[in-house]
């Protein structure tokens, strides 16, 4: 029997999944939740073999949750479900720790199939991002975005969004020159000279909207 909890903050989307889950004979679902701490939590009281856990959670991004479980070494393989399709996203997810990346629209027959590589102790990536992502992972020099921290990540596409640094401080709980120290990282590894290159950038790879 493989153990789930499932973790997407959109109530009628969690019902959903648990209801389709929920029929399949080899599935138990120990717990679900719309919050990225609670979904940690559960993970640690239940140690499910799978969390089924969306990216964007409104107290706690995926990628957080993914690496706290990390740190904790819980055995519980993460299996991210998102509508984000852009291969950047699934290297981060990777990179964190998780088992898995299905882009939402996965059919019910696949997403099933899915959990159950992922608990067996594969990866799942969605085909129509598995080619370029493992490209991306194996060839970082062609990927300048893969040699980005985190919170390097966090900066640059507040950037690209056109928020102001102070603003990007107060929203990621950081002083000014810490901000600027990030930005000047960004821009030196992205190899740009100034905030109109780093926005050009982020347009033509796509990475505004997707997060």
């Amino acid at each position: 029997m493989i153990h789930l909890v499932i973790a997407d903050d959109h109530d009628i989307v969690r019902a959903g999944l648990c209801r389709i889950l929920a029929s399949e004979a080899d599935f138990t679902i120990d717990a679900d939740t719309g919050s990225g701490h609670q979904a940690v939590a559960l993970c640690r009281e239940h140690a499910p073999h799978v969390l089924l856990l969306d990216l964007d959670m409104p107290d706690m991004d995926g990628i957080e949750v993914t690496r706290q479980l990390q740190e904790a070494r819980s055995k519980t393989r993460v299996l991210m479900l998102t509508m984000h399709g852009h291969e950047e996203y699934a290297v981060r997810v990777l990179e964190a720790g998780g088992a898995g990346f299905a882009v939402k629209g996965i059919s019910q027959k696949d997403l099933p199939d899915a959990i159950r590589k992922v608990a067996a102790g594969g990866v799942y990536i969605s085909p129509s991002i598995m080619e370029k992502t493992f490209m991306r992972q194996h060839m970082a020099g062609d990927n300048p975005v893969a040699l980005l921290s985190e919170r390097e990540m966090q900066v640059f596409i507040r950037l690209a969004k056109g928020i102001a640094l102070n603003d990007i401080a107060d929203e990621l709980c950081l002083s000014d020159s810490s901000v600027r120290t990030y930005k000047r990282r960004v821009m030196d590894k992205l190899g740009m000279d100034n905030t109109a290159d780093l926005i050009r950038y982020a347009i033509r790879h796509d990475l505004v909207s997707k997060f």
